[in-house]
């Protein structure tokens, strides 16, 4: 196989290709995170993201949303995509 025609391609084809890749990668461990886990309730956000969990934390209230979380889906809840408690 020549893989000499690789060289003169511009390296923008290579930074695409690699954003691409890496999205894909991010977009399939996401669903198999949410697939796996998709029979634990828990607040809607926190199912596909931890975004939810990083704004939870950052304002100082995850005691209070664990609490909450506890009280709506019982003692055993969903905090994050990949996380039970």
């Amino acid at each position: 196989m020549d893989l000499s025609g690789l060289a003169s391609l511009p390296w923008t084809y290579g930074v695409v290709a690699t954003v691409v890749v890496l999205s894909l990668y991010v977009l399939v461990s996401s669903f198999t995170s949410y697939w796996r886990l998709r029979h634990i309730p828990g607040p809607p956000l926190a199912c596909v993201s931890q975004l939810w969990l990083f704004q939870v934390t950052a304002q100082g209230r995850l005691y209070l949303a664990a609490e909450d979380a506890f009280k709506r889906y019982g003692s055993y809840y969903q905090l994050g995509f990949s996380t039970s408690e």
